[in-house]
């Protein structure tokens, strides 16, 4: 059974309800937030909205921003979507923002290519997390600054496969094959071989700022505080370091804990001496 997508006239709190309490969608994804990411990707895809997490800004001859902060993939950005803006930028410089817990190998190796073989100069700024797929988009950059206290993550491919044995065993050597052409983009970037990198992958390594520029997959830890969304979900990952889950869980206590606006004493403020 397929995800459900929007019908006809169907408004979106209706449809993401439905989306939301569906069989399929329940028995796929049993945690409820990530019901509500793939179902308001559904939405958004079918009414052609652009999710606020992915876009690009300062279209100049100088130097253009791009902002890829969330999943790779089918419902987040795919390589089409990317590879179709990345086409409109006629800046000299790109600035690639990465705060992602990654997604789809294959989409990130698309977009990783279609980078490399950009003729602006690519920088990767790490703001916040740059895991998986998005480890992988990340080296496109001919320079990769990582904002302190951020975090690089390693892992092999990772599919799924419903279908007899054969299919599993064709599955298994795909996923070996994507493994190793990973671990030859890091070491192509860090140095090393690829069966070093595999090894890393294979543990589930994760790279402090600091970690990753002594280790090669970065160059410079810059300026400013990296932020890391606490929308992010990271269950599926078994290694998350501690101050990590530590960080989002205080993100999370702020925002539930912070005063509720007073609209009526913001407006007086910003209306006194005018009347």
């Amino acid at each position: 059974m397929p995800i459900p997508s929007p019908r006809k006239d169907e408004d979106k709190e209706d449809f993401i309800d439905r989306c939301m309490t569906s069989d399929v969608m329940k028995r796929e994804y049993p945690k409820s937030n990530q019901r509500w990411a793939v179902c308001q990707g559904q939405w958004e895809k079918k009414n052609d909205v652009k999710a606020s997490w992915y876009k690009v800004e300062n279209r100049t001859e100088a130097e253009a921003d791009i902002y890829l902060l969330d999943e790779i993939g089918g419902f987040g950005v795919t390589a089409g979507d990317f590879i179709r803006d990345l086409k409109s930028i006629k800046a000299r410089r790109i600035n690639l923002h990465i705060n992602s817990p990654g997604g789809d190998v294959f989409e990130g190796i698309t977009i990783y290519t279609a980078l490399k073989q950009n003729r602006a100069e690519i920088i990767t700024r790490v703001d916040g997390l740059a895991a998986s797929a998005a480890s992988v988009v990340a080296m496109a950059g001919e320079r990769v600054i990582m904002a302190p206290h951020t975090y690089f993550m390693i892992h092999p491919a990772q599919g799924l496969t419903i279908g007899n044995a054969e299919d599993h065993r064709k599955m298994g050597d795909l996923l070996d094959m994507m493994t190793g052409n990973i671990a030859d983009v890091y070491a192509e970037k860090a140095g090393g071989t690829q069966d070093e990198w595999k090894e890393r992958m294979i543990a589930e390594s994760w790279y402090g700022a600091e970690e990753a520029v002594a280790i090669g997959l970065a160059d410079e830890v810059g300026d400013g505080e990296g932020q890391i969304s606490n929308s992010l979900d990271l269950s599926r990952f078994k290694n998350v370091p501690a101050a990590l889950l530590a960080r989002l869980q205080a993100s999370e206590d702020e925002e539930e804990e912070a005063p509720p606006i007073d609209y009526a004493a913001l407006f007086a403020e910003a209306v006194e001496g005018v009347l």
